[in-house]
């Protein structure tokens, strides 16, 4: 019989409960054991870690249900590829584009979960640092894909688990504090949730640095108006403009109900900067309509 890879695991340390494994939602078999007694075994061991690193190479993200019970998902054990997802090469080479390293910026990856926003920041970050080289600094909570290390002939990258530092918040501080002198560096950061962290992801964008996050989104005039508004709820009085000044290139992906990934871009130009700064973001769609028009042309 075939087993289907084990995507996610609901265990519990004690003896006399079942383990659900999933896809199948299936109380877990002798069939599965090969697979959840390591995992057990590991949550045991280490109840609160979030990043679990099994003899066999396969990592997983821990998380606490309850006292006891435990919710493991398996993780990449590879950090992904550009040229593996299937996103246009338009937007490839948007995602690439040497100018972001040159004015630096703020890049957001729009989507719904489980659209594919972090492999899609992952993926742009790594290839950025393969082709373009310099430094990245990740902010995650925790850390998905392994991008720590190097990559091509002088990129770097090193992640951070937020929770480790109190917080999305006073993780941003740390990594500015952490960025070497004289070098434009990036920062890559978890799905963007709390105003606070909304508003000072817009400063540091602005000050220079390449900003990459993902958000979640049924689209980019919707994502960017919620991004504008989180940082306005933050204090931030001139948040439309600050954001029109920030922003260089907005993605949004979903995928259709036959599994194939859509995706649109709005790279910055005059007419969205001037629809962002008046909040007029309704008129966005406009723009990424013809953005979308002109490349499949």
């Amino acid at each position: 019989m075939s087993v289907p890879e084990i995507t996610d695991l609901h265990i519990s340390v004690a003896a006399d409960a079942p383990t659900i494994v999933f896809p199948g939602q299936t109380v877990a078999e002798a069939v599965h054991e090969s697979t959840v007694g390591p995992v057990r075994a590991a949550v045991k061991e280490h109840p609160d870690k979030k990043m679990l690193q099994l003899p066999d190479g396969s990592r997983w993200r821990n998380q606490r249900m309850r006292e006891d019970r435990y919710a493991l998902r398996r993780m990449p054990v590879a950090c992904p590829n550009l040229d593996e997802l299937m996103l246009p090469s338009w937007i490839k080479q948007l995602l690439l584009s040497s100018k972001l390293k040159t004015h630096g910026g703020l890049v957001v990856i729009f989507g719904q979960t489980g659209a594919g926003k972090t492999t899609t920041l992952s993926a742009t970050i790594a290839g950025r640092l393969a082709l373009h080289g310099g430094y990245c600094l990740t902010l995650e909570d925790p850390p998905e894909h392994p991008l720590e290390g190097r990559h091509g002939k002088s990129g770097y990258c090193e992640q951070l688990d937020v929770d480790e530092l109190g917080g999305y918040e006073k993780a941003i501080h740390t990594a500015l504090r952490c960025f070497p002198a004289k070098d434009s560096s990036m920062l890559g950061y978890g799905e963007v949730r709390e105003n606070l962290t909304a508003a000072e992801l817009v400063r540091v964008a602005v000050d220079g640095h390449l900003v990459l996050a993902t958000m979640h989104a049924k689209s980019i005039p919707e994502g960017l108006q919620r991004l504008a508004a989180m940082a306005k709820a933050a204090g931030e009085e001139n948040a439309n403009a600050l954001l029109a000044t920030a922003i260089q290139l907005a993605v949004h992906q979903k995928f259709d109900p036959g599994g194939r990934l859509e995706v649109n871009a709005l790279p910055r130009d005059n007419k969205a900067t001037a629809h962002i700064k008046a909040g007029e973001f309704a008129a966005l769609s406009e723009e990424v309509q013809r953005q979308l028009l002109k490349n499949m042309s």
